[in-house]
């Protein structure tokens, strides 16, 4: 048996080289982002805007009471913005459990926590996670943040759950400062782009068929609010935008692949034929109002 030994290294490619046939992208994430506005500023000096921004007042108390939980400890919902801590105890010799009330957290209308039945100690722990979590990003959010920039740059997920997906060359350089960025704010994370350098007949398949099942979930479900009748005028225009942005992408993968999607052509324009006639009966409803 013959052995070849190789260095990784003969088989790099220059950045440049990704921009040939896209890539191939997933991330893996490790621990929170304390301050937001540093992965901000690193993607601002690279051109990018489109910044993560820190969790809403009352996510970030739903985190901070998280701290209270433990093995014998629950934290349950009341309402919006308020919590309860359960505290239970095993009664072995009644083979039962004993539950009784913890604290209660609420958030305020000037978006402070405020607690009843709190020990101090209890408020301070919760009170710091809070202030915590208002600047810091967590995996979650890192996570969310990315899909987000994949799904704005017209990346096909090669898995029906997402976390992996195929972006398009037109936006690798793009693709290249946000990883850039989030890797000078955050070097615990890690963002791998695998280049396709030379497009094979199963790999273009693999794209357009997540391609398909994308965008016939998404026609799909436009259809079923469009045939309810229950969207106004504004809604049926956002509706018929996003129908758009959808063919747009089709021609886009068009191009990148050099087939020619009909089916899903003929799936869009029939969805913008019923918009169309979804928003005149709207418009006509909404004139009759007046």
């Amino acid at each position: 048996m013959r052995t070849i030994n190789a260095n990784a290294n003969d088989y790099m490619v220059t950045p440049g080289a990704q921009d040939g046939a896209g890539a191939t992208t997933f991330w893996r994430l490790a621990g929170e982002i304390d301050d937001w506005e540093a992965l901000a500023a690193a993607l601002a000096a690279r051109g990018i805007m489109h910044s993560p921004t820190p969790a809403e007042p009352e996510v970030a108390l739903h985190r901070a009471v998280k701290n209270l939980k433990g093995p014998r400890r629950l934290v349950r919902p009341l309402r919006k913005g308020a919590w309860a801590v359960i505290d239970e105890e095993l009664d072995a010799g009644a083979d039962r459990l004993k539950h009784w009330d913890g604290p209660t957290i609420v958030m305020t209308s000037v978006g402070r926590p405020a607690f009843k039945n709190a020990t101090p100690e209890e408020q301070k722990l919760v009170g710091q996670a809070y202030a915590h979590y208002l600047d810091a990003l967590t995996t979650e959010d890192i996570s969310s943040w990315l899909t987000s920039q994949v799904k704005r740059l017209n990346a096909v997920a090669l898995r029906s759950g997402g976390g992996i997906y195929y972006l398009p060359p037109a936006v690798m350089p793009e693709w290249r400062k946000i990883t850039e960025a989030l890797k000078e704010a955050a070097p615990g994370h890690t963002v791998h782009s695998m280049p396709t350098i030379q497009m094979t007949t199963d790999g273009a398949k693999a794209i357009l068929d997540c391609l398909s099942e994308e965008i016939e979930e998404r026609v799909a479900k436009v259809s079923e609010k469009v045939i309810s009748g229950a969207l106004g005028v504004r809604a049926l225009e956002n509706r018929a935008d996003e129908t758009k942005a959808l063919l747009a992408k089709v021609v886009q993968y068009e191009g990148i692949m050099g087939e020619r999607l009909d089916a899903l052509r003929a799936h869009l324009a029939n969805l913008q034929t019923d918009l169309v006639a979804a928003t005149l009966a709207a418009e006509a409803v909404a004139t009759e109002g007046e």
